[in-house]
């Protein structure tokens, strides 16, 4: 014989355990949600800050070619992308370039297409990660050295 059931001895129903277990589930996949998105922009953040130290060692690279030897200005145009690209490795993940070149157009105060003559250059270095996730950006203004073993500016 069965003995009678008391009040609150029923148990959960069928509806309920499900209720409980949706809930459950959208409570894992919002936080899980929330981590993916924490990691995606710390990843992007990460990428960011490598990307503006590295062009700026970039820059760094280039000024101290042209500070430590006489032949470190480079005169043509067509050369001088090669020649600045080239003292500088991006670490791993990370590509360098100089996107544009502009010659100073002593005439009108300004800077314009770069010419092969001129002594000061206006150029534009970039160094993006390789998934173009982050990218940087840096003018950086060269002089043609005037020291006195140079030949005359």
């Amino acid at each position: 014989m069965n003995a009678p059931r008391q009040r609150g001895d029923r148990g959960e129903t069928l509806i309920e355990l499900l209720v409980a277990i949706t809930l459950m589930a959208t409570a894992i996949a919002v936080i899980m949600g929330g981590i993916a998105t924490s990691v995606r922009i710390s990843d992007q953040h990460r990428k960011q800050a490598t990307a503006g130290a590295s062009v700026r060692d970039f820059a760094e690279a280039i000024e101290n070619r042209l500070a430590s030897s006489a032949t470190g200005y480079v005169e043509s145009c067509s050369a001088m992308k090669a020649t600045y690209e080239g003292v500088y490795t991006a670490p791993a993940g990370y590509v360098r370039s100089i996107d544009m070149s502009e010659g100073w157009n002593g005439s009108t105060g300004t800077f314009g297409a770069c010419v092969d003559s001129g002594t000061l250059r206006r150029i534009t270095l970039s160094v993006r990660s390789t998934d173009n996730r982050a990218k940087e950006e840096l003018q950086l203004v060269i002089r043609k050295p005037c020291r006195p073993t140079d030949t005359p500016c």
